[in-house]
């Protein structure tokens, strides 16, 4: 009895490990299969600009439901976390302006540097309308793998797509990456194609030509939420230098009276294509004073330097038509005596962010003369402004949307009335451009 009662327990004991064995190897098939079945969001688009792209959704991974905005691109992302100590998976897609025409192979050695990792193969893989170029990138120290593509787009836009995962899920990490790539939709972008055509016109009129309709001394009252005044900005041309090459010179003040108040003011400089231009900003307030210069030169070359506590200097090239925010008045004009509703216009702005922007046209109210345009940029911070202009498309009124800011048209009398302490800089522009050293 003794015998058969032990042989009857180890005969017990293997069954039970062999159940145990059993629901452990279920058990894994049941991660690897929800890491394997891959399932992808619906196609999630980016506002203007006819791009659409699915990421993992569910089975362990966590998405975001939007394109998220950063400095000059959005980002989508999709996360896979099981638990503590479990596998990790990331795919990042990145839709963003890229004005360095860097080649992909440049672009996969960039990658290789930052992960400290090495190239092991490329290739490309058809996504619709666009081609792909892809590299596989192994760092052997971290057991870590990178699926990177990349793809040129129309009017200087770029779409990447990194799908990052450890070496023992490689498989896992090369099924993502196709099923992503394979789910990519995009059609020309129509409101660049019209911003592209309206900066070609403003360049083929000249600028001298297209000032004479617009007022070129401008003056306008900044005034808070409580409809309380605050400060001013003005506008009034200047004396270009013979031999310069420049055609047109315009001087810009922004005032904001408070405890320590904010300054800014510019001079730009233009040749009457605007091949070639140069500007000067300079910002000061209670945290000190920061310059900026941005210099455009032939061919289709610009720098952009950043005066700080040290020089920081960047240079870009272009193809696409762009135009510096101080010149926007002009956008406008041409876009509505075009006939455009809606167009898009890449911006760069005094402090030399470049920042892609659409401009509508906004539905009246029946009390409006005139026409109202609603600019917007597609950045983090989210500006936007509504532009009043009236039956000669001059600017009588901005409200900056979600501020409580508005910016109303005045004159120099009432300038000076209300700002005293700057009236030699509102009398004399020569004063203005003296005392910030531009």
């Amino acid at each position: 009895m003794k015998m058969i009662f032990k042989t009857a327990k180890v005969a017990a004991d293997k069954i039970a490990f062999l159940g145990f064995f059993a629901i452990a190897l279920l058990i894994a098939h049941l991660i690897i299969s929800s890491k394997s079945a891959v399932l992808l969001s619906e196609p999630i688009t980016l506002k203007h600009t006819n791009l659409s792209v699915a990421v993992p959704a569910g089975n362990g991974w966590l998405r975001e439901m939007t394109w998220q905005p950063r400095r000059n691109s959005y980002t989508l992302s999709s996360v896979f976390a099981p638990g503590p100590g479990g596998p990790a998976a990331l795919v990042l897609c990145k839709y963003q302006i890229d004005l360095s025409l860097a080649t992909p192979s440049s672009l996969f050695e960039q990658k290789a540097f930052a992960m400290g990792g090495q190239v092991t193969a490329t290739g490309q893989i058809g996504a619709g309308e666009l081609m792909i170029e892809w590299a596989h990138l192994k760092n052997v120290k971290n057991q870590m793998e990178l699926f990177f593509g990349t793809a040129q787009l129309p009017y200087q836009r770029r779409f990447n797509i990194e799908v990052h995962i450890g070496t023992a899920d490689l498989e896992l990490g090369q099924q993502v990456f196709k099923k992503v790539c394979e789910s990519i939709k995009f059609e020309k972008n129509q409101l660049l194609k019209a911003g592209d055509e309206i900066i070609s016109e403003i360049k083929s009129a000249g600028l001298s030509y297209l000032l004479q309709d617009i007022e070129l001394e401008n003056f306008f009252l900044i005034k808070d939420s409580r409809n309380q005044i605050i400060g001013f900005t003005m506008e009034v041309p200047g004396n270009v230098d013979e031999g310069s090459g420049f055609n047109i010179q315009m001087v810009n003040y922004y005032y904001i009276r408070e405890k320590y108040p904010s300054e800014h003011v510019s001079i730009f400089q233009s040749a009457d294509n605007l091949e070639k231009f140069y500007w000067k900003s300079e910002i000061s307030g209670p945290l000190g004073m920061k310059s900026f210069e941005i210099v455009q030169s032939p061919p289709q070359t610009f720098t952009i330097k950043r005066f700080d506590r040290e020089i920081k200097e960047e240079k870009y090239q272009f193809t696409f038509a762009i135009i510096p925010e101080v010149l926007l008045d002009m956008v406008f004009h041409q876009m509505l005596r075009s006939g455009y509703k809606q167009i898009m216009v890449d911006v760069i702005e005094s402090d030399g962010n470049i920042t892609a922007a659409v401009i509508s046209e906004a539905q009246q109210q029946n009390t409006v003369e005139g026409t109202v345009l609603e600019l917007k940029l597609l950045n983090y911070r989210g500006f936007a402004e509504q532009i009043y202009l009236d039956n000669t498309l001059k600017i009588h009124k901005q409200i900056l949307l979600g501020e409580g800011v508005t910016l109303e048209r005045t004159n120099k009398e009432t300038v000076i009335k209300n700002f005293p302490e700057r009236i030699e800089y509102i009398l004399q522009k020569n004063k203005l451009l003296e005392q910030n050293r531009l």
